[in-house]
Order: structure tokens, then sequence, then C-alpha cells
């Protein structure tokens, strides 16, 4: 019985270290009614800056943007905890005309930045077969 309980501890603590790492803790329902101008989307939107800025530089240096997110690294101006923490949260996906970030936001969930030629969007999957939808925000009031 005191084995069964010390496993169960160690569960917990394990499954609360990795959540955590994650920045979440169990995260978003896929239910959750994203919005418009969403507060709470807003500021995990913001934690893309640092990632967008690199973007655009290789982009500016090299015509094109790269293929895979590890070329960012030398283009990452701020060497803050803060922005290599969201460096590693932000999944990068390369597309013929621009880019798509992805940050999950629980199980099924993401918040993703799209960049498509001139034109980019925010979009929010449930992830639960749902469609896609997308909102507007602006994360970046003086960019």
């Amino acid at each position: 019985m005191k084995s069964f309980v010390q496993g169960l501890l160690l569960a917990a603590i394990l499954l609360l270290t990795c959540s955590c790492g994650r920045g979440v803790i169990g995260g978003i329902s896929s239910h959750y009614p994203a919005v418009d101008e969403d507060p709470w989307l807003t500021v995990q939107a913001g934690s893309a800056l640092p990632l967008v800025e690199a973007l655009e530089r290789y982009r500016n240096t090299h015509s094109h943007y790269p293929k895979e997110k590890s070329d960012l690294v030398g283009f990452m101006h701020s060497a803050a905890t803060k922005d290599k923490e969201n460096f590693e949260l932000w999944s990068y996906i390369s597309a013929p005309k621009g880019y798509r970030l992805r940050l999950s936001l629980g199980w099924d969930p993401t918040l993703e930045y799209e960049q498509s030629g001139s034109t980019t969007r925010w979009l929010f999957d449930p992830g639960d077969g749902s469609p896609v939808k997308a909102i507007v925000l602006h994360p970046w009031p003086n960019k």
C-alpha cells in the first residue's frame, strides 16, 4: 500500500513538472470560446513576437523564410530567458509563400499565426475535429 501511494505521488509530481515545462497545466478545453480580441489569446499571441521578428530578419537577409526553425537561432536579438522559452514553445512550419507558427494551448487546441505572402492571420484550432476559426488579435500594437 505504501509503495502504491508513493507511486501515485511520483506520477503526480512528474505530471506537474511536465505540464509546467510546457507553460500550461492541462491547458484549455477544445470548447474554449475563442473570439476576436480575446484578452487571454492576445497575451499568448504576444509571446510569438521575438520569433516573428527573427523570421523577418532572416527573410531580409536570405530573401526567403527558413526551412527549419533551428536556422533562426542566430537571428534572435534578445538572449533573454523569456525569449528562449517562447522560442521553444512555438512550433514552426515552413510554407511555400511564408510560414505558420503553432502554440499548443492544451491537449488539443492550438493558436496559430499564419504568414502567406503579404497576408497574416491568427487561427484558433480546437483540435477536436471542429473547424479552425480565424480570429482577430493585435498582440503587437507598435508593430
